[in-house]
C-alpha cells in the first residue's frame, strides 16, 4: 500500500512540473472547445428548427414542447476543429504521440460519416440496419487503420480482435444513443468520462494524449449550456453516436499490455452507465419478444415485443417516476452514479498492485446495489416467460422428460463427486465400473418410490420426503453392489455422502424452479407496480390466517390480463401488526380501515377469513360503500349439494 502511495506522489509529481510548463497551452485547447461548441451550438440550434428537425412531443419522449435536435454536430465540429488546431499550433505531423496526422484523417473521416448517418436520422428516420451498417463500417475503419485492442492484450488472434473491437465501438455508439433520453445527460456522463480518462492519462504520465479529452470535454460543457434541463436543443444521433464512438476508441490508442488492469477497466467504468443501461434493453426487449400477447398486457411502460423497439424503461425513465419526473435530479443521481464508476477507475491507476483488488470489491459492492435498485423491471419480464402455464404435459410425455432430466442430474452429480473427491477425472474403465452401480439403484428407487408420476408444481413436504428418502435408499443400494463387487475405498463413504447430498438438492430445485418462479415475481410485485400510472389494481386483504396463502396462489397462477397488486394486509390480531405474512406486511387492523384506504390509494378489498357474527361482517361492508370501494370475499370451504 506504502509503495502503490509513493508511485503515485512521484507520477502526480512529475505531472506537476511538466503540466506548470505547458498548463496554458493544454487548458487552451478545453477553453477553445468550450468556445467553439458555445458558439456553434445556437447555430445548429436555429438551423434544425429552420428545417424542421424537431422532437415533437408525443407519449415515449419526455418533452412537452418541440425541440430542435441534432444540436451535436456542435461537438462533432468544435472537437475535430480543436485537433487540428493542436496539430497547426505545434507545427507537427501528430495531436500526441499516439494520434499522428493519418489517424487524425481517419478520426475526422469517421466523425463525419457518422454525423451524415446521425443528421439524416434525426431530419427523417433511418432504418435500424442502415444506421447499424454506418457504425460497422466506421468500426471496420478504425481496426484496419490500427485503433483496436490488439493493442492492449497481447497475441490475441485477428479474427477475435477483430470481432472484439468491433462490438465494443458498435456497442459503446449505441450505449450513449439509448442513454440520451433526458436533458443533459448523455453530454453531461461524456463531460465525466473524459475528465476520468484525461486525469487517468496523467497519473500514468501521458500528458500530451489528455488533448482529445480536454477537447471533448470542453464541448461537451458548452453543449451542456443549452441542454442542460430545461433544455433547449437536443444531441440526437448526430451528437451521442460521435460520443460513443470518440470514448470508446481513444482508450485504444492510449492503452498498453503493461498496464493491462487500467487499459481494460477505465474505459469499461467511466461508461459503466450507459453500458449498464445498454445490458439491461437488450435483456428487457429479449424476453419481452418472446413473451405471449396476453403476458406482455401486464407490463407497464413498454413499447412493444420487438427487440428494436424502443421503450420506456431506460435508467432515466425509472429514475424519472421515482423522483416525481424531475429531471435535474434524475440526471444528478446519474452523475453520482458515473463519478463512482469514474472514482473507482481512478483508484485503479493510482493505487497498483494489491490496492486494486480493494478497489474491485468496492466496484462488485457498487454494482450490487445498483442491480437492487435497477433491475427489477428484467427479472420481473424473465420471471412472466419462465411463469409456469396451466397445461400439464400429458402423462406418457411428463415420465420420460422427467427420468432424462433425473438421469443427467445424477450422471452430472457422479462427475463432479468424482473430481471433488479424487481430484482428477476418472478414467472410461473407472466409469464403466462404478458409475452405473451409484446410478441405476437410485433411478430404480425413484421409480419403486413413484418419483416420477407425483405433479411437483402442486407437492407438499412429504413429497420432499419421500424424494430424499428414494435417493438416499438409491445410494445406500449402490454402495453395497459397490462394496461387493470391487475393491473398497476409504474414502467411499465421502464420496457417497456427497453424491447423495447434491443429488437431493438438485432434485429438488429442479422441482422447486416454478414455485420459486412465481414466488420472485410475487416478490418482486410492489416494485414493478409501485405507481397507479402502472396499471395495476391495488387491492388490500383483510384476513391474514390460512385461507391467505390460498389466495396468494391462485392469484399468482390466474392472473394475466388485468393485473392486482397486494398493498398489504389488514388482520384483527394485534400480534400480527407490522409483521410480514405470506410476504406482505400486517398495515393495522378492521378498525383502520378507512386511513389505510387513503393512505395507500386502495381500489379494492378483498376479504379472507370467516367474519363472525354477520352483523360485524355487515359493518365492514357498509363502511367499504361508503368509500366507494368494491368488496369481494375469497372462499375456500366444502360445500354440501
Amino acid at each position: 500500500m506504502l509503495a502503490s502511495l509513493s508511485h503515485f506522489l512521484n507520477s502526480w509529481s512529475g505531472f506537476a512540473n511538466k503540466f506548470y510548463e505547458g498548463s496554458a497551452r493544454y487548458v487552451g485547447y478545453a477553453v477553445a472547445a468550450l468556445l467553439i461548441s458555445l458558439l456553434l451550438t445556437p447555430v445548429f440550434r436555429e438551423l434544425a428548427r429552420k428545417i424542421g428537425m424537431v422532437d415533437k412531443p408525443d407519449p415515449r419522449r419526455i418533452n412537452k414542447v418541440p425541440i430542435p435536435r441534432g444540436g451535436g454536430l456542435s461537438i462533432v465540429l468544435s472537437v475535430n476543429i480543436v485537433l487540428w488546431l493542436s496539430v497547426l499550433a505545434n507545427d507537427s505531423r501528430a495531436v500526441s504521440s499516439a494520434i499522428d496526422n493519418h489517424l487524425l484523417v481517419i478520426f475526422t473521416a469517421c466523425s463525419a460519416l457518422l454525423a451524415v448517418v446521425g443528421f439524416i436520422d434525426d431530419k427523417r428516420g433511418l432504418p435500424a440496419p442502415i444506421k447499424l451498417g454506418g457504425q460497422l463500417v466506421v468500426a471496420l475503419v478504425f481496426f484496419y487503420n490500427g485503433i483496436r485492442w490488439g493493442n492492449i492484450i497481447d497475441g490475441i488472434p485477428k479474427w477475435l480482435d477483430c470481432g472484439f473491437t468491433v462490438f465494443w465501438i458498435v456497442g459503446a455508439i449505441n450505449a450513449f444513443n439509448l442513454i440520451d433520453g433526458l436533458d443533459g445527460l448523455a453530454s453531461g456522463l461524456a463531460l465525466i468520462a473524459s475528465l476520468g480518462l484525461t486525469i487517468s492519462l496523467i497519473s500514468r504520465n501521458l500528458i500530451s494524449e489528455t488533448i482529445p479529452f480536454l477537447a471533448l470535454g470542453g464541448a461537451c460543457l458548452g453543449f451542456l449550456r443549452y441542454n442542460f434541463n430545461p433544455a433547449s436543443v437536443f444531441l440526437g444521433d448526430t451528437g451521442s453516436m460521435f460520443l460513443g464512438m470518440t470514448i470508446s476508441t481513444l482508450p485504444l490508442l492510449t492503452g498498453s499490455s503493461q498496464e493491462l488492469a487500467v487499459s481494460l477497466g477505465m474505459p469499461l467504468l467511466v461508461m459503466g452507465v450507459p453500458i449498464f443501461d445498454t445490458f439491461l434493453a437488450i435483456w428487457r426487449r429479449s424476453v419481452r419478444a418472446l413473451l405471449p400477447n396476453a403476458h406482455r398486457g401486464e407490463i407497464p411502460n413498454q413499447g412493444g415485443g420487438a427487440v428494436m423497439q424502443p421503450d420506456k424503461d431506460h435508467l432515466h425513465h425509472r429514475l424519472l417516476r421515482l423522483l416525481s419526473n424531475n429531471q435535474r435530479k434524475a440526471a444528478l443521481v446519474l452523475y453520482s452514479i458515473s463519478l463512482l464508476f469514474v472514482s473507482l477507475g481512478l483508484g485503479m491507476s493510482f493505487l497498483k498492485g494489491r490496492a486494486t483488488g480493494l478497489f474491485m470489491i468496492a466496484f462488485i459492492a457498487l454494482g450490487s446495489v445498483v442491480v437492487r435498485y435497477f433491475n427489477c423491471v428484467e427479472i420481473w419480464d424473465t420471471g412472466q416467460l419462465m411463469r409456469p402455464k396451466k397445461r400439464l404435459l400429458r402423462k406418457s410425455l411428463a415420465m420420460p422428460i422427467s427420468i432424462t432430466i433425473d438421469t443427467a442430474i445424477l450422471l452430472a452429480c457422479w462427475m463432479f463427486t468424482f473430481f471433488f473427491v479424487y481430484n482428477s477425472i476418472p478414467t472410461r474403465q473407472l466409469l464403466l465400473k462404478t458409475m452405473p452401480f451409484m446410478v441405476v439403484p437410485v433411478l430404480v428407487a425413484m421409480v419403486i418410490g413413484r418419483i416420477h408420476e407425483r405433479v411437483w408444481s402442486r407437492s407438499r413436504l412429504l413429497d420432499f420426503i419421500i424424494l430424499g428418502m428414494t435417493v438416499f435408499a438409491g445410494c445406500a443400494v449402490g454402495t453395497g453392489i459397490i462394496w461387493l463387487m470391487h475393491n473398497h475405498r476409504a474414502s467411499l463413504i465421502r464420496f457417497v455422502t456427497l453424491f447423495a447430498t447434491t443429488s437431493y438438492l438438485l432434485l429438488s430445485a429442479v422441482r422447486c424452479w416454478r414455485e420459486f418462479v412465481s414466488g420472485l415475481v410475487n416478490i418482486l410485485e410492489p416494485a414493478v407496480f409501485r405507481d397507479k400510472k402502472a396499471g395495476a389494481k391495488r387491492i388490500l386483504v383483510l384476513g391474514g390466517g390460512l385461507t391467505l396463502r390460498s389466495f396468494i396462489r391462485e392469484k399468482i397462477e390466474r392472473e394475466t390480463r388485468h393485473h392486482r397488486l397486494v398493498v398489504g394486509i389488514v388482520d384483527d390480531n394485534p400480534l400480527l401488526r407490522g409483521r410480514m405474512v405470506s410476504g406482505y406486511e400486517v398495515l393495522g387492523d378492521s378498525n383502520d380501515l378507512e386511513d389505510l384506504v387513503k393512505e395507500h390509494h386502495i381500489d379494492a378489498l378483498v376479504i379472507t377469513c370467516d367474519i363472525k357474527p354477520e352483523e360485524r361482517f355487515q359493518e365492514i361492508v357498509d363502511r367499504m360503500k361508503v368509500l366507494d370501494l368494491p368488496v369481494s370475499v375469497w372462499i375456500t370451504e366444502e360445500q354440501k349439494l
